[in-house]
């Protein structure tokens, strides 16, 4: 399943194009932390994994200036 909420990682403020495509990102691109889990799995799992919630933040900031189309 698919996480469409994360610890310590916000949505607000996104639309609803954008949340899907940070979600997507989120639950598909793999942490470096060395847990070979994704973004959102490393996120549910270990809360405090300064990675993940870095990489999350970036991708949301990513998503957040994306118009929702593709480019």
């Amino acid at each position: 399943a698919h996480a469409t909420e994360l610890p310590g990682v916000s949505l607000a403020g996104l639309t609803d194009a954008q949340k899907k495509v940070a979600l997507h990102r989120l639950n598909a691109e793999n942490c470096t932390c060395g847990c070979n889990l994704t973004l959102a799995q490393c996120r549910i799992n270990d809360t405090t994994c300064p990675v993940s919630l870095k990489i999350a933040a970036q991708v949301v900031k990513e998503a957040a200036q994306n118009d929702g189309k593709s480019q």
